[in-house]
């Protein structure tokens, strides 16, 4: 029931990819999921683990949006960062954790991961879609 999810899997994927190339695309079914259900999505949110896995620097990490991002108002970093946006990630789970220690995680616009508490609805995050894909070396 996350909006994240909506988003990603409703309207980003009808405006982002044609009916041909939603068929290259392969679910992924999210496991690390110690609270909540397992799902299955198209489009979806790095985990922690996978972020530090995938981008391990901070300069990696660090996310320049796109034109329509900016002109929908993606926020954007100070600085040395200025031209980078914050994006949210799944929380690395563990199973000794109760429910009240899961909150929200981000890369942060200088690309260091943080918690940021229980306060979602902050318009200076955003979301930074992944996909997996069928891909053939023809």
């Amino acid at each position: 029931n996350s909006l994240a999810r909506e988003v990603l899997n409703d309207h980003f994927l009808k405006a982002a990819f044609s009916e041909e190339e939603k068929t290259k695309l392969i679910p992924k079914t999210m496991t690390e999921t110690h609270f909540g259900k397992t799902c299955t999505d198209s489009v979806f949110l790095l985990s922690e683990r996978e972020v530090r896995e995938y981008f391990p620097t901070d300069e990696e990490r660090r996310a320049i949006p796109t034109p329509y991002a900016k002109m929908k108002g993606a926020a954007l970093g100070w600085g040395l960062v200025h031209d980078c946006t914050s994006w949210w990630i799944l929380p690395q789970e563990h199973p000794e954790m109760t429910q009240g220690e899961i909150y929200a995680k981000a890369v942060f616009y200088s690309g260091g991961i943080q918690f940021h508490g229980r306060n979602i609805g902050h318009i200076d995050f955003t979301l930074r879609p992944c996909i997996q894909i069928q891909y053939k070396n023809d």
